[in-house]
């Protein structure tokens, strides 16, 4: 898992060994390494306001840090399965959290409450992702469907089927990941 910070200056990077590294990308220094997770790392994801970092692991453990805390500053129990994307909204208060449990939830980094819960996969989720105004959400998953939601009404207004490769079109491949375009206008999605 890699994530850069809002302003470009630290690169974090989740790993196998339960870690994750923090990078000074100017001089490509190792600044710290943090330590909590009882799984390998799988998302990380930098608020887009200040420098607050959000964990996920195959754990199920939702972490947030600081750059300067050695020890997570908040710990969430936050799904029954791995924690697979992480996406902050605008606002910087409240993380979105995809598992393999097959729910979205979305958590106040304040007090560590969970907000609300999404479900409409019926497979491992494998990727969030919004646009950079946070009104619309994309989902994939296992299962195949790619879902798109409104974030006003945590509704969803969209489904898309099954995503099938450029190189062999008769064949069937879930969606891995996916990507909104800042404006929400355009859907970019991949298998692995």
């Amino acid at each position: 898992a890699l994530s850069w910070s809002p302003d470009g200056s630290l690169l974090a990077s989740g790993a196998e060994d339960k870690t994750i590294s923090i990078w000074k990308a100017a001089r490509g220094t190792k600044e710290g390494v943090f330590h909590g997770h009882a799984e390998p790392v799988y998302s990380l994801a930098w608020a887009p306001i200040g420098f607050t970092l959000c964990s996920g692991s195959e754990d199920g453990d939702l972490r947030v840090w600081t750059p300067t805390s050695q020890h997570s500053v908040r710990v969430i129990g936050a799904h029954a399965g791995a924690i697979t994307s992480l996406a902050w909204l605008p606002d910087s208060a409240r993380v979105l959290s995809a598992s393999a449990d097959r729910t979205i939830a979305a958590w106040n980094i304040a007090d560590g409450r969970q907000v609300f819960i999404l479900e409409g996969h019926t497979e491992a989720l494998t990727d969030i992702s919004l646009n950079s105004a946070g009104t619309l959400l994309v989902s994939v998953s296992a299962d195949g469907r790619t879902l798109l939601w409104d974030t006003a009404s945590w509704k969803r207004i969209g489904f898309l089927g099954v995503h099938r490769t450029l190189y062999d079109s008769e064949k069937d491949n879930p969606c891995s990941i996916a990507r909104l375009d800042p404006t929400g206008t355009f859907l970019a999605a991949a298998d692995s």
